[in-house]
């Protein structure tokens, strides 16, 4: 097909030739405008056509859950067990009047628990240490941890402190940079609640939201049953509606998009999503 309209755009005239650049043009030209004589009576003959548009522009399919969770099944060929990701893109400038909401962040515990414990490293007195080493963690210290830490001899995924002392760990902050304790992490924590808050730490998962309202959140394993799966994603839901103010699910929630690590998205179903949850937890639209 190029080929041919390459040919017949060399059988217009010359001065034809700058308005036939484009390849639809030229069956236009040859055939119902070859009676023009001028290029200027061209143009204007043209312009005077009118234009017709393909409606095109559509909103995509969405699909249910467990359809979704057949397809990326189907769609899996690697020998490991794949991620089930979903993508939720939240909301967040109707929740002030004019102005953007702040993006928002925080840990969970699934219902079913997937994928790898974290190692923890945790800073604290020596009164506290036993129990923390009852608790889990996986280097437990004080002071004398501080040279191996600046060294980066100690490999760790979590640093906990405990708010005694979250002050002497101050130097270690160029050195630890976004493992750096933090009450806004959930890692800082007082040494009577140090048990519970390192078991959690090993269970749990972090989501956030960037500041245009997405937020990518690993829900569980394609190895796991339908309802395993709708239940980590609903139990995701309740904890991220609990960051919006006085707005109904329905405007917060604008798209849910289920994939896994090496499969496509697909779209679900925001209606259908919505309303199944606000039978089990008691939402109003």
């Amino acid at each position: 097909m190029a080929v041919f309209l390459s040919l017949l755009c060399r059988e217009l005239p010359a001065r034809f030739r700058p308005v036939a650049q484009n390849r639809w043009k030229c069956l236009f030209l040859s055939a119902k405008y070859s009676h023009v004589s001028t290029l200027e009576s061209l143009e204007s003959e043209l312009s005077s056509r009118p234009r017709v548009y393909l409606a095109a522009d559509r909103q995509p399919d969405q699909y249910g859950l467990p359809l979704v969770l057949r397809a990326l099944r189907a769609y899996s060929f690697q020998e490991k067990d794949e991620t089930v990701e979903i993508s939720i893109k939240c909301n967040l400038s109707s929740k002030r009047k004019g102005k953007m909401a702040e993006p928002f962040r925080g840990n969970l515990v699934y219902p079913h628990f997937f994928g790898k414990e974290p190692k923890l490293l945790v800073f604290a007195e020596e009164s506290a240490q036993e129990s923390a080493r009852l608790g889990g963690a996986d280097i437990v210290g004080g002071k004398e941890l501080f040279p191996k830490v600046q060294e980066q001899e100690l490999q760790f995924d979590v640093c906990v402190s405990t708010q005694q002392m979250l002050n002497e760990i101050k130097p270690l902050q160029k050195t630890l940079r976004k493992l750096m304790p933090s009450e806004k992490r959930e890692t800082v924590v007082e040494s009577d609640s140090l048990v519970e808050r390192i078991k959690k730490l090993k269970k749990s998962k972090e989501y956030k939201c960037n500041k245009l309202g997405y937020c990518n959140v690993a829900i569980g394993k394609l190895s796991f049953t339908d309802q395993m799966v709708d239940e980590n994603f609903h139990f995701l839901l309740d904890h991220i509606i609990d960051h919006q103010d006085k707005i109904s699910p329905k405007l917060f929630f604008q798209h849910l998009v289920l994939s896994s690590t090496y499969g496509p998205g697909f779209p679900l179903s925001l209606s259908e999503q919505l309303q199944r949850h606000t039978r089990k937890s008691g939402w109003k639209f």
